[in-house]
């Protein structure tokens, strides 16, 4: 067999190779990771007492199957001048592709008429389907959250959540050089599997906003048999945190948001660890703008530029907005690593809307007590019942 290795071969092998890295750790990648927690830590469900919604679409390493083209090219002949080599295209299914909405929000508290602390009861949900090469992943979470608010201010909050997980596997894209092998699945269909995540988070508004969150994605491995392929899931464990400057540079209006995440799993996983580094700088509440820088232990991923608009909200013909937030996002990853020599980039778009529900507080029961009961003496001398 005669190979004919190109810049595109190689390319390619290169992006097989990503692939492989982003499917041993089958949890979908966000760049606006740090207004999309729920999905990763589902303790920030219900955080500010209101209700959130979340939506993202993903779009990575555009123009990739448009440029690699010569992906096959064999001949069964050991003379190179009698070779024919062919040029095929890939499908447009090669570049990673992610859609996910969530949603989280508070449903019960614990306390009377807003006093302080709050604890309050919370619930999440989440759905997200992800494209990488020949495979399919979609995820479905439910889960359910509480916060403990301390006399300061600041709370711990606790969260748990079973995440479905549906794996497919398209192997008519598939080429092979013995057609009947049978280890090769001919209709690998889809398998469902069903893992716990498990969060903490810790929130202190006394300290410049200061958040810190740690988690674990797949608590349960599981095993995705196709025909004669094993795929098993790893343990995912993220750790988060961030704070927020106000007055940045002295300037009232400007507000800097620095944050970082921490993907990682146990010893000898297939997952390897990935730091994400952010900052956000918001003018005025309006406007948004910073960047997020993303490396593994072999160096550099990519570097994103993020822009966000808070639209402002008006109620009753006033500038209050009764709570209410609506955030408006877009990025664009600058490829670092060789896929950059194919790649138009990576471009996700991003829209959170957050909105507060008043619930109903119990009532304050009215209790008799007789004359007896009352400390007050005036009304024993009366023979009052109150």
């Amino acid at each position: 067999m005669i190979i004919n290795i190109t810049k595109q071969g190689v390319v390619l092998a290169l992006g097989l190779i990503a692939f492989n890295t982003a499917i041993a750790q089958q949890d979908p990648y966000l760049t606006h990771w740090r207004y999309n927690k729920v999905f990763y830590n589902p303790a920030f469900a219900g955080f500010g007492e209101k209700h959130c919604l979340s939506a993202n679409a993903h779009r990575q390493w555009l123009g990739f199957e448009e440029e690699t083209g010569l992906y096959e090219s064999a001949r069964t002949s050991t003379d190179p001048s009698q070779a024919i080599w062919t040029t095929d295209k890939l499908p447009g299914i090669v570049a990673p592709r992610t859609n996910m909405i969530q949603y989280g929000g508070t449903v019960y508290t614990l306390n009377k008429f807003n006093a302080k602390p709050k604890h309050t009861v919370n619930l999440l949900g989440a759905y997200a389907s992800d494209v990488l090469g020949f495979e399919n992943n979609s995820y479905f979470k439910l889960g359910v959250a509480g916060k403990y608010e301390l006399y300061d201010g600041s709370s711990f909050r606790i969260g748990v959540a079973y995440a479905n997980q549906g794996k497919s596997i398209r192997t008519n894209f598939w080429r092979y050089h013995d057609a009947n092998d049978p280890l090769i699945p001919t209709n690998a269909g889809t398998v469902n599997a069903g893992t716990i995540d498990l969060g903490l988070y810790y929130h202190n508004p006394n300290v410049n906003d200061l958040w810190v969150g740690v988690s674990n994605t797949h608590l349960t491995k599981n095993k995705f048999l196709f025909n004669n392929i094993n795929v098993e899931s790893a343990h995912h464990y993220y750790i988060m945190a961030g704070m927020t400057l106000e007055n940045f540079m002295g300037n009232p209006n400007m507000v800097l948001s620095p944050a970082a995440l921490l993907k990682t799993s146990v010893r000898n996983s297939p997952v390897k660890p990935q730091l994400d580094l952010n900052a956000m700088l918001t003018y005025g509440n309006i406007y948004e703008g910073g960047l997020n820088v993303r490396g593994q232990s072999n160096g550099l991923d990519a570097a994103s530029i993020l822009l966000g608009y808070y639209p402002p909200l008006i109620k009753d013909n006033g500038l209050n907005s009764g709570g209410k937030t609506l955030r408006i996002g877009y990025s664009y990853d600058i490829t670092i690593n060789k896929i950059q020599t194919v790649s138009n980039g990576t471009h996700e778009l991003q829209i959170n809307y957050c909105f507060p529900i008043s619930l109903p507080q119990p009532p304050d029961k009215k209790r008799h007590r007789s004359l007896y009961m009352s400390p007050n003496p005036e009304l024993k001398e009366k023979n009052i019942k109150i």
